[in-house]
């Protein structure tokens, strides 16, 4: 099954291999897994590979797929949980500790980061060749020493260097330095050999040792290599030639260089890219229990909770400061168009949320209490210290410290919400981060007041001066409140030139609004509100729901053009297409009501149920190798366990059970342990 963007409502929906939500409410319960199902068949879908490919969609992934068994929808295409594995334990990392953005099978050349910005967005100020066709030639490089060429064979330029000290050179250059903070160099070598990087500046016309970066190429097919080259000192003012030259001494058969490509390319980091890799383990061995993959994949773990703590500052600030080129918080295209400022840092990619950021703290904290876990669980297994000193303990008082800091620092108490982020000017950004403060309070950087707070404004109990909308309309969209309040013409990076040009409300993180916002506005409703308000939002967007599948599906209930974003398509709504995340909001049923999460203790089973509902349950469920159904009433708790295929023990309520069982007890708070 496929998503056609047209007829997305003919994906057949299968009735037995499927988890089902049950409860009290047969209408709901129909339109609930509906939803999910549908989203979850998709294509793309919330898998790692054939959906979003970006690690920051592994903490998502994991949350919408990693309590059921999907090896049974294999036979579907795909094996979500099987592809998440497989993705956490073969993502790059750095050096540093920085996870990279793309798997090495994405069809995006940039796997380091974000696919936009890049050169050719530099008016003129960056540069790339690429040697992937004989047109081309050697594109205004030069060989110096020796040696013969070939351009196209099989997507590269072939050079036979035959000199001592030979080498390629680039000259007659304008590289604008700040425009350029990576070199992407595709290269191959018949040799394991270091190769040398140089510059020269327009202030700096002579080759130099101290603008020089060396790096070794041990394979003989093309394989990028993404040089960080703003972290030398020479790197600034106007490039004017670049050489590479191999370090060794000549070999009798000469030194064969096999050059796919060099681009100049932005920073387009995303630091959040580690605080997902690591909530997504975490998420993925405490359902599962996978010992192995923990023992494999901890030292992983650690550099990426490391570089968090270290690089990005977040034991020395207490918070997480993102110090990239062209991350610095301040506006690409205000007052004027300022080429290569205001980068994206996380999801919403066209709002420059860098330095001090509330949405990359608040996954920081939450990624440090799972770090507190996977320590805990690591010693058991006895794996190795954690080579960095930071132990459970410590990531559990630097996730207090960081809660403390990061929730005063972001919040604006005369506004009662919190800010964007905070520039390195010093200047702080609000226009109504509706998702900001969403994710901040399920993440941990809120507590009771500030959601009060928070909810007064959503719900129009309170206005605030200077928004654009107010009262009931901040839910117009009624799917989902809109993504920001106040009307935003000129904090963008600098891509976003003209966006007066759009109404307030066209696009998506200009009053328009992402559905999965819908998951942590609910969430955040059964904690801090209450169940009942929780589950009036939650039927307003299935009765939203009923309509559109009525209508025939997004495309056709959204007939406006430009009103639905998605396959390259700007927009208000973004629901279908490339935003699998909608997956998560059917799934308030599970770990909302249901009240059900994997913990370092067991699987918790906690329901809030609403007044409306005398029953909420789930069938299919699988956790620790086994498949259950669990119900829940006021007052009692039964956990069947229907599947057992590898004979699994299992405690709930004191009692031992193995093979399939049914337990009831009488309680509203139950802990099921695999022994």
């Amino acid at each position: 099954p496929a998503q056609n963007l047209n007829k997305h409502w003919q994906v057949p929906v299968p009735s037995s291999q499927f988890p089902k939500f049950f409860s009290s409410d047969l209408k709901y319960d129909v339109l609930l897994n509906d939803f999910f199902a549908r989203h979850y068949l998709a294509s793309p879908g919330p898998g790692a590979y054939t959906g979003n490919q970006q690690t920051f969609w592994r903490e998502w992934n994991a949350l919408s797929t990693i309590w059921m068994d999907t090896s049974k929808n294999r036979a579907l295409g795909r094996d979500y949980n099987a592809d998440l594995k497989h993705f956490l334990l073969t993502i790059q990392l750095d050096p540093d500790g920085y996870v990279y953005t793309y798997p090495p099978t994405s069809e995006y050349r940039n796997k380091l980061g974000w696919p936009f910005p890049d050169y050719t967005h530099s008016q003129g100020r960056a540069k790339a060749w690429d040697w992937n066709s004989a047109d081309v030639g050697q594109d205004g490089w030069k060989i110096e020493g020796g040696g013969t060429t070939t351009v196209g064979d099989g997507g590269a330029w072939h050079i036979l260097l035959v000199e001592q000290d030979a080498y390629i050179t680039a000259e007659n250059l304008a590289i604008e330095a700040y425009q350029s903070p990576y070199l992407i160099i595709g290269i191959g070598c018949s040799h394991h050999i270091p190769m040398k990087l140089e510059w020269t500046t327009d202030k700096e016309p002579e080759w130099s040792e101290d603008n020089m970066v060396e790096f070794t190429v041990n394979n003989a097919r093309p394989v990028d290599f993404y040089i960080p080259i703003y972290q030398y000192p020479g790197w600034q003012g106007t490039i004017t030639q670049l050489r590479l030259t191999p370090v060794t001494v000549m070999p009798e058969d000469g030194i064969e260089l096999h050059m796919d490509r060099v681009h100049c390319a932005y920073d387009t980091r995303h630091a959040v890219n580690n605080t997902s890799f690591i909530l997504a383990n975490w998420r993925y061995y405490l359902w599962t229990g996978d010992d192995d993959f923990l023992k494999k994949n901890i030292d992983r773990i650690r550099l990426a909770a490391h570089y968090l703590r270290s690089q990005l500052k977040g034991d020395k600030e207490s918070m997480v400061v993102i110090p990239y080129w062209g991350h610095d918080g301040t506006s690409g295209m205000s007052p004027k168009i300022r080429t290569g400022y205001g980068l994206g840092s996380d999801y919403w990619d066209l709002l420059p949320m860098g330095h001090k950021s509330v949405y990359t703290n608040a996954y920081y904290v939450a990624a440090l209490k799972a770090m507190a876990d996977l320590e805990d669980a690591a010693m058991k297994l006895a794996a190795k210290p954690n080579p960095y000193g930071e132990d459970a303990n410590s990531f559990r008082k630097q996730a207090q410290a960081v809660a403390k800091k990061a929730g005063e620092f972001f919040w604006d108490s005369e506004k009662g919400r919190f800010i964007g982020c905070e520039d390195t000017t010093g200047k702080r950004h609000d226009y109504g981060f509706v998702f900001a403060n969403m994710e901040a309070l399920y993440y941990g950087l809120g507590d009771a007041n500030k959601a009060k707070s928070i909810y007064s404004w959503l719900d129009g109990e309170r206005t605030i001066e200077g928004d654009t909308s107010t009262g009931k309309d901040i839910y117009k969209w009624r799917f989902a409140p809109r993504a920001t309040t106040k009307r935003n013409t000129d904090w963008y990076c600098w891509l976003w030139a003209n966006p007066s040009s759009i109404p307030w409300g066209g696009q998506v993180q200009d009053g328009g609004t992402a559905a999965y916002l819908s998951f942590y506005d609910i969430m955040n409703r059964i904690k801090y509100k209450s169940p009942d308000d929780a589950y009036a939002r939650l039927k307003s967007i299935l009765d939203w729901y009923s309509e559109v599948w009525d209508a025939g599906g997004y495309r056709e209930y959204y007939m406006e053009p430009g009103k639905l974003q998605g396959a390259g398509s700007p927009g208000a709504l973004g629901i279908d297409a490339e935003f699998v995340e909608t997956t998560l909001v059917p799934l308030t049923f599970l770990y909302g009501f249901l009240g059900i999460e994997a913990t370092p203790d067991g699987l918790m089973i906690e329901p809030k149920l609403p007044s409306a509902l005398t029953q909420v349950g789930v069938r299919g469920l699988y956790y620790r190798g086994a498949e259950f159904a669990i119900a829940a009433t006021n007052g009692k708790i039964t956990v069947k366990c229907t599947r057992n295929p590898e004979n699994r023990t299992f405690t709930i309520g004191g009692r031992r059970s193995a093979g399939t069982f049914e337990r009831t007890v009488d309680a509203t708070y139950a802990i099921l342990r695999a022994d």
